[in-house]
């Protein structure tokens, strides 16, 4: 009996991502696509700084949060 319920929650589960699936696809379009041109110049400013800080956020180290440079302590 366990392995019937198995199978009909695999099922289910099947069905349920194939119609959000199915809707995803239908919706696609009536959507409103937004892109970079479609920005004001005081968003894409503040997009470009975002983006810097997440760049320097993903570059951080220990180096940088003591002030050690690569030619030997700041002092």
């Amino acid at each position: 009996m366990t392995f019937l319920f198995g199978i009909l929650g695999c099922f289910l589960s099947v069905c349920l991502f194939a119609a959000g699936f199915a809707a995803g696809w239908k919706l696609r379009c009536r959507l409103p696509d937004v892109t970079a041109g479609q920005l004001s110049e005081r968003e894409k400013h503040r997009l470009a700084e975002e983006q810097q800080a997440f760049h320097t956020l993903q570059n951080y180290s220990a180096e940088r949060a003591y002030g050690i440079h690569e030619g030997g302590a700041a002092f």
